[in-house]
């Protein structure tokens, strides 16, 4: 379980050094690019570390996810032996996997709660792909890529494959790199991109 912790610990750290790495590189490329080509050089390198933003974000969102959803499971199982080698009892260790399946699902159902009942967003649910193709067709569904959307879709899929859910990742995948892109090009950096595209 620590070295879980660890690794999961280090894979953060990593994520964020070459997010710094990578956004240093871009501002000592705009410098360069202005001085030697102008702005036709900036606007491809901004697209290029938006690309490289992305991909990186995506990665290490689905790295993320699938070592949160290993930690829950492993913490399910430590929860049933220690049950199991308290009461000395086979039913004791399965009702107190049963129980933390149930909180894992749980929390996953009120990822998709509403305000003003919960705080999850009701956009969270499905898949996504119906979704993302209604969106690249053309029509827009307003908070469907939203920040709120984004958070509860990650806590609600970590939540719903911690507890056994048999359900991919790939769709909800989909979803998730989307709202990511939607909400980095609402940074001041990128602002330009949202406008031309």
């Amino acid at each position: 379980k620590q070295q879980m912790h660890d690794c999961a610990s280090s894979a953060l750290v990593v994520a964020e050094r070459v997010l710094l790495f990578a956004q240093a590189c871009a501002a000592r490329a705009l410098v360069w690019g202005r001085a030697i080509v102008g702005d036709a050089l900036e606007k491809r390198l901004l697209e290029s570390l938006f690309l490289l933003l992305l991909g990186l974000g995506g990665a290490t969102l689905s790295l993320s996810i699938g070592m949160s959803v290993e930690y829950l499971q492993a913490m399910q199982e430590a929860a049933a032996e220690l049950a199991g080698r308290l009461t000395h009892n086979w039913a004791a260790a399965y009702a107190a996997y049963l129980i933390c399946a149930m909180v894992y699902a749980s929390i996953a159902l009120g990822a998709t709660v509403p305000p003003p009942s919960g705080c999850g967003s009701r956009h969270a649910v499905g898949s996504g792909i119906p979704e993302m193709k209604a969106i690249l067709s053309g029509y827009w569904l307003a908070r469907y890529l939203s920040l709120r959307a984004f958070v509860a879709k990650i806590i609600g899929l970590t939540a719903a494959l911690g507890a056994g859910f048999n359900i991919g990742r790939e769709g909800p995948l989909v979803h998730l790199s989307a709202a990511f892109a939607t909400n980095l090009m609402r940074l001041p950096l990128f602002e330009s991109i949202e406008v031309n595209h």
